[in-house]
């Protein structure tokens, strides 16, 4: 999707703009939401790990969606900033090396468990990362490459690893899977909404003050490189927050960067594109970091079962008599 921002970047340079229509389309999720919430009734809720009542669920979602709705926008846009002023496949790996951020935040704000197979899982993902982005590299240099640029990105990467570690820990949740597409549709959905309705003024006052004047898009072909990049990011955004409810978000972030290894194999076969050797081992890393932490999951999962099995056997048994 990097590719495909960046071909639109260089046919419309509207960075603040181009978030505040993308991350708006997200709230055309709604509709499926409401279609899914009229036929499958949700009969448990949850906020983070609490059960609760329907009234306050819902104006949990609400406020929450409204603050993170903000963390997400100025997250897409730093990163679209930094587009024009680096290198792109330094700029790739910076903002593809998330999986660190969001292993910190997961130890500082949901507790998470510090082990030797999850630190070997980031360092691993991260040296992949390296390596592909070094050997599949094409050689155009963006000629305004600024310092500035790599500590946008930086933001950028904190802040988007911050907005998956806060979608689960204040996030929807519920126990039944069906429940959590439907949460995933209406937080996303509410983030499109407050999105919609909080940003624009900066669009007006990006204009006037000259730092980003407003012209609508009159090349078919930008029109049409927009729209699939609302429809992909809005997709993508979804089953983001789908598999957080499901698992940790050092899991879901470790998991995304499968997607070099899926589109390069994509390219060999489609386009005849043969990846070095290099490229080849760095798709490598990545798989194995993914199985490294898979496994970590399976272990303390049944660690924690075990857990409670014991706990459960040593409670005791009180007989009326």
């Amino acid at each position: 999707m990097s590719e495909l921002l960046q071909d639109l970047e260089n046919d419309y340079h509207k960075p603040y703009f181009l978030v505040y229509v993308v991350h708006s389309a997200y709230m055309l999720v709604l509709p499926m939401w409401y279609f899914l919430s009229r036929y499958q009734p949700t009969h448990q809720f949850e906020v983070g790990l609490l059960a609760t009542d329907t009234q306050t669920f819902y104006r949990h979602v609400i406020k929450f969606a409204a603050a993170v709705s903000i963390l997400a926008f100025f997250a897409g846009y730093s990163w679209y900033l930094s587009l024009h002023i680096t290198i792109p496949s330094a700029n790739n790996a910076i903002y593809q090396s998330s999986c660190a951020f969001v292993f910190v935040f997961s130890v500082l704000l949901l507790k998470e468990k510090v082990t030797l197979p999850k630190i070997l899982a980031v360092i691993v993902a991260i040296g992949g990362v390296l390596l592909v982005t070094l050997f599949h590299s094409k050689g155009n240099v963006t000629v305004h490459d600024r310092p500035i640029g790599y500590v946008l990105v930086l933001v950028s990467t904190c802040l988007y690893a911050l907005y998956e570690v806060l979608a689960k820990l204040y996030g929807p949740h519920s126990v039944g899977k069906r429940d959590q597409l439907k949460n995933a549709c209406l937080l996303l959905g509410l983030i499109g909404f407050f999105n919609f309705i909080l940003l624009w003024p900066g669009i007006f006052l990006l204009h006037f003050t000259g730092l980003e004047e407003f012209s609508w898009p009159s090349d078919p072909k930008t029109v049409r490189l927009m729209i699939l990049n609302m429809f992909l990011d809005t997709m993508f955004n979804w089953f983001l927050l789908f598999g957080l409810a499901l698992s940790s978000p050092l899991f879901i972030s470790i998991g995304s960067m499968l997607v070099i290894p899926a589109s390069l194999t994509t390219d060999a076969m489609i386009h005849s594109v043969h990846p070095s050797l290099g490229v080849i081992f760095g798709c490598l890393l990545i798989a194995l970091a993914f199985c490294l932490l898979h496994l970590n999951q399976r272990k303390e999962e049944s660690s924690s079962f075990v857990a409670v099995h014991d706990v459960s056997e040593e409670s005791p048994i009180v007989v009326n008599k």
